[in-house]
């Protein structure tokens, strides 16, 4: 009889969660809790802090899950005590509780805060691990901040989907207030059209040209980039700002420091997001700086 009672309420409880849609798990499949946004820069006085969400079908316990940076030396316990976290929801890991509320009092998502100390985020880059309680990694980036994200603006990811340790799924918040906790991402795109266009007139060129670019999409926030061809970036033409479905700029040939760059080849990187449309256009093209001419 004692057998049979138990078996009934295992069944019941399995219907019941079965019927809601969701069932819970105490396995977790790597990257089904992913990292989704990142407060590495804070302002001023303001706190440090990482939101994961949770994009599997199942809910999920947090009991005994940690995170650490490059720098731990070992793991931050989230939360010691169960801890469920819903399909398509958010929970923000936060340095400091109360100092999180009152930088972000409408964040209306559930709040942890380790309890064994925080892994302090270095600001020019550092690495972010999510384990499970049996020490397994369900999510891991390393971050750097040419991916966005600055004084008082979060990191966010583009879509949950991307993968996590692409540079391309990450850049600025441009929220209004400058992070978007327990909220979709302010940028947010579940579409990348990949058919905008960009122009360099004259290529190659010596002293100055003309970068001219078409969206598919009639507002966006844009960013410009020039990488070396290393990969390392070397100008920030654009940055975060909004624009229209084309336009144009011009570039010298000089760095971010405002030296000369030497003579050879450099790749143009454009990324523009319509949010509200979902929609993300992002195209790439080489350029030639030639040796100027005394």
């Amino acid at each position: 009889m004692e057998r049979l009672l138990k078996g009934l309420v295992v069944i019941s409880l399995f219907i019941g969660f079965h019927l809601s849609g969701l069932l819970w798990t105490p396995h977790c499949e790597p990257y089904s809790i992913v990292i989704n946004e990142i407060m590495f820069a804070p302002r001023t006085g303001g706190p440090e802090w990482i939101e994961v969400f949770n994009r599997s079908n199942s809910i999920v316990d947090l009991v005994g899950w940690t995170m650490e940076d490059a720098d731990s030396t070992k793991p931050r316990c989230i939360t010691s005590i169960s801890t469920f976290l819903e399909p398509n929801n958010y929970i923000c890991i936060v340095q400091d509780k109360s100092t999180f509320i009152s930088f972000f009092p409408s964040a209306s998502c559930l709040i942890l805060e380790p309890r064994n100390g925080w892994p302090r985020l270095n600001n020019t880059g550092d690495t972010i691990i999510l384990r499970d309680s049996t020490g397994a990694m369900i999510d891991a980036l390393t971050y750097d901040d040419h991916w966005g994200g600055s004084t008082g603006t979060s990191l966010e990811r583009i879509h949950p989907d991307w993968p996590s340790n692409n540079p391309g799924t990450w850049s600025s918040s441009v929220s209004p207030s400058m992070a978007s906790p327990c909220n979709r991402n302010s940028i947010f795109a579940s579409l990348s059209t990949g058919k905008a266009t960009l122009l360099v007139d004259p290529d190659p060129f010596d002293y100055e040209t003309t970068i001219s670019y078409r969206l598919t999409i009639p507002t966006a926030i844009m960013k410009l980039q020039i990488y070396d061809i290393q990969g390392r970036l070397v100008r920030t033409i654009i940055d975060q700002e909004p624009c229209g479905s084309t336009g144009s700029v011009t570039w010298n040939g000089t760095g971010d420091t405002g030296k000369e760059l030497r003579t050879g080849v450099y790749i143009l990187y454009l990324e523009a997001i319509n949010a509200e449309m979902g929609v993300l256009d992002r195209v790439k093209k080489t350029v030639v700086l030639a040796k100027r001419l005394n």
